[in-house]
């Protein structure tokens, strides 16, 4: 699996025109949501599975970043399909799909993240957990030093959006989230890029549970 992972990295880092651009939202809302006590309800959705949620309806929205450059084309996909990048114990990088996430509730994400990870992390990820997936999400808040990486595109996908940690702001005292947008330049140019990632920047800072699941992102 490493082999195939390391193999696909390198196809894709030789082949892709990488570009990337970065920003940090005001997570002010999306904090305080995550840390009330509705949290405590077996059914709330983590962070990752709102942020996947938030991003599935940013491209939704925004179909130009549902593509990929493909055998000299650029493919627009139909579904909303999130990739999730996960590490195993050992290190091992694997990339399954979480399928029309524009479709799902957080929750729900959440469930199919948990699942795709127990089976990530065990090796157990057969080929239908693969592939169909423009876009992916690495979540790399877990690491409390970490605010921005310049992102690898996974083979066959337009775009990967990396999400820091979540820290509060020293002078203002806001709770701010690190963005990181790595995009194929062949599937998009810089401007829609920017528009995208402000997008997801806005949707991020104007957050509430019930405008997100009412497809509102903004």
């Amino acid at each position: 699996m490493q082999r195939m992972a390391i193999g696909a990295l390198t196809e894709s880092y030789n082949n892709t025109v990488h570009a990337a651009l970065f920003a940090e939202a005001d997570a002010t809302k999306l904090h305080e949501y995550i840390t009330s006590d509705a949290m405590d309800e077996t059914c709330a959705p983590t962070l990752t599975g709102i942020l996947i949620k938030i991003l599935g309806e940013a491209v939704k929205n925004n179909p130009n970043f549902n593509a990929a450059y493909i055998n000299g084309m650029r493919r627009i996909y139909d579904e909303v399909n999130i990739g999730l990048a996960v590490a195993a114990i050992d290190g091992t990088l694997s990339v399954p799909t979480i399928r029309k996430v524009d479709c799902l509730h957080p929750a729900e994400i959440d469930q199919i993240r948990k699942e795709l990870a127990n089976k990530a992390r065990a090796k157990k990820l057969r080929q239908e957990d693969f592939g169909g997936a423009a876009i992916t999400l690495s979540n790399i808040g877990m690491y409390r030093s970490i605010r921005f990486g310049t992102p690898v595109i996974p083979l066959g996908q337009g775009a990967l959006l990396a999400t820091g940690a979540l820290h509060q702001h020293s002078t203002s005292g806001c709770w701010m989230l690190p963005l990181s947008l790595g995009f194929d330049h062949r599937v998009n140019n810089g401007a829609p890029a920017a528009e995208f990632l402000q997008t997801i920047a806005d949707a991020i800072e104007s957050f509430s549970i019930d405008r997100l699941l009412n497809g509102q992102n903004s």
